[in-house]
């Protein structure tokens, strides 16, 4: 049988989940503004893009390294 204390929890996380209309969005729980953080929509394109490369190489090394593994747990066996 709960405690007290975890029926409380419950009620309250349902009580809030109810006045956020149900909303998983991370936004919601963690959006902040931040004054004098501002990027124009060139400097954001170009982040954006130097981010995706840099993602695009790491999941190649990832590839690479799980193959490595791979081979590696095929040989001990």
């Amino acid at each position: 049988m709960p405690t007290l204390l975890v029926c409380v929890k419950r009620l309250i996380k349902k009580e809030y989940a109810e006045e956020q209309g149900y909303s998983m969005n991370a936004g919601r729980y963690v959006g902040v503004d931040i004054e004098g953080d501002e990027i124009s929509k060139e400097d954001f394109d170009l982040l954006l893009k130097e981010k995706t490369l840099a993602l695009e190489s790491l999941i190649k090394i990832s590839n690479k390294l799980e193959e490595v593994i791979l081979q590696q747990l095929i040989t001990l066996s």
